[in-house]
């Protein structure tokens, strides 16, 4: 089964800049794609990122994340925020 086959939240191209916060350092980034679930990162540099994050997405919201793969400059991240608060979040910006 393909990863894409067992996600719970349909999953959208977008192009958003963002700031990954992490224990250890704060990186910008970019969102290409973005569920209530999790959203995939590009970043700006080659950098381990801290297995809890906070991304802080331009213009929509702040989000709790464990990171749960980061190859190069790629990361997938998990949000841990009640589900309530993505949808009030991320509901209005995301198609149905």
């Amino acid at each position: 089964m393909r990863p894409s086959d067992r996600r719970e939240h349909k999953r959208f191209d977008v192009l958003r800049s963002a700031i990954v916060k992490g224990a250890r350092a704060n990186m910008e980034c970019m969102v290409i794609n973005l569920s209530l679930g999790g959203a995939k990162l590009m970043l700006m540099g080659t950098v381990c990122l801290d297995p809890t994050v906070t991304l802080a997405i331009d213009e929509i919201g702040t989000f709790h994340a464990d990171v749960v793969w980061q190859r190069q400059e790629f990361a997938g991240l998990r949000f841990t925020d009640p589900q309530a608060y993505l949808e009030r979040t991320l509901g209005s910006i995301l198609p149905e």
